[in-house]
């Protein structure tokens, strides 16, 4: 069929098209197609796929043989000469890698190494040759592993599969680093029932490790040796209630004072129970702390001049801890508060902390002042 007649304007020769596509599949129509050499198949983002490279009066080619359901296609060596060898080469140090595995009916011949050993012959069923750096030694195959159990430092050169079976661990044994120290044990209870269960997470959750076994409820115990604790290092969400049968360390409390009278200077406040705080008189702490935090709120009633005013906690007669200072230049509720780390402002038992409105400047009037300090103890 003509491409196009020259009074239709189109293409004379196929070559004319320097972009052609096909409308169907090509039909070579028992010709062949000639690739010049380095020249070859492009998958359609134009990267190559397969080159021909030309070898001078050449006689041998590959043949590829498509195949019927049950058997494999077939690439083969064919061409003038009776033997022909199907070579297969990897680019400079690359290697060949069979990805499946690798069925011979023939012979091997190797000219390099087997895992570090020369395997040449196999010189009788009961005994291999090997020739490592250049010396010839027969292994016995009765020296060959017949049992796992032989191997004394057993390796693994991959991930186990465990294939749907399960790791049977000997009680007091378990999982080590790769020095040889003990990471994770397991000890054996009799007629056991109940086990932990570890489940991995995708994206945007966490591992969970859990509780399983043939009862309903079934508690999770994590225990320290001796008189050690269990420490976590991020917080702890708790769904459900909160138990303790001891001590809770690093517990809170909040020391509370007040003081409703107008007042135009600095003065202690007094404590929760009335009694007005002063040098020798306040909050005796129980255990071992430290000072956290600190708040109050007051009601400006007047305002002679400007100035500031300020929370500070004493400690057996010293200032340990102020609050933020607040500029007073118009009456109403003013506020202010601070924070800081554990470990700052400390205190042991038998301690005093005692709470004081400080005007720092300024004349004003204030009143109802309420005020909070939160210690946290140490066990």
């Amino acid at each position: 069929m003509p491409i196009a007649t020259t009074r239709g304007g189109g293409l004379a020769n196929i070559v004319e098209d320097v972009s052609p596509q096909l409308g169907a599949d090509l039909d070579t129509n028992a010709f062949n197609i000639r690739i010049d050499s380095g020249k070859g198949i492009f998958d359609d983002a134009n990267n190559e796929q397969l080159l021909f490279v030309k070898t001078l009066a050449a006689t041998n080619y590959f043949e590829i043989l498509n195949s019927a359901t049950a058997s494999g296609p077939k690439l083969s060596a064919k061409g003038a000469l009776t033997d022909i060898s199907l070579r297969l080469d990897a680019k400079g140090t690359g290697i060949i890698k069979m990805l499946k595995g690798l069925d011979v009916t023939g012979n091997i011949t190797l000219t390099g190494l087997v895992d570090g050993e020369d395997i040449r012959a196999l010189k009788s069923e009961s005994e291999f040759c090997f020739f490592a750096d250049s010396s010839e030694s027969s292994i016995s195959a009765s020296s060959f592993l017949s049992n796992l159990l032989e191997d004394t430092s057993p390796q693994l050169g991959g991930d186990l599969d465990t294939n749907g079976k399960d790791i049977l661990f000997d009680t007091t044994k378990g999982i080590r680093d790769d020095v040889g120290g003990e990471q994770l044990i397991f000890n054996k209870t009799t007629s056991a029932a109940n086990h932990f269960a570890m489940t991995n997470a995708a994206t945007g959750g966490g591992p969970t490790l859990s509780t399983e076994g043939t009862e309903d409820d079934v508690d999770l115990n994590i225990n320290a040796k001796g008189s050690g604790g269990v420490k976590v290092a991020s917080n702890v969400e708790v769904a459900g209630d909160l138990s303790t049968t001891g001590e809770m360390a690093g517990s809170r409390l909040l020391l509370h004072a007040a003081d409703a009278a107008s007042r135009t200077a600095t003065i202690d406040i007094r404590g929760l129970d009335g009694i007005q705080q002063a040098a020798g008189i306040g909050y005796v702490m129980p255990r071992a702390g430290s000072i956290v935090s600190a708040s109050w709120r007051a009601e400006i009633t007047a305002v002679i001049s400007n100035g500031t005013l300020r929370l500070r906690i004493f400690k057996n007669g010293t200032s340990v801890f102020d609050s933020a200072s607040v500029f007073i230049s118009s009456t109403g509720d003013k506020t202010a508060w601070a924070v800081q780390a554990r470990g700052v402002d400390t205190f042991v038992a038998g301690d005093l902390i005692r709470f004081n409105m400080e005007m720092l400047t300024g004349s004003y009037t204030r009143q109802d002042v309420v005020a909070l300090c939160e210690v946290v103890f140490d066990t």
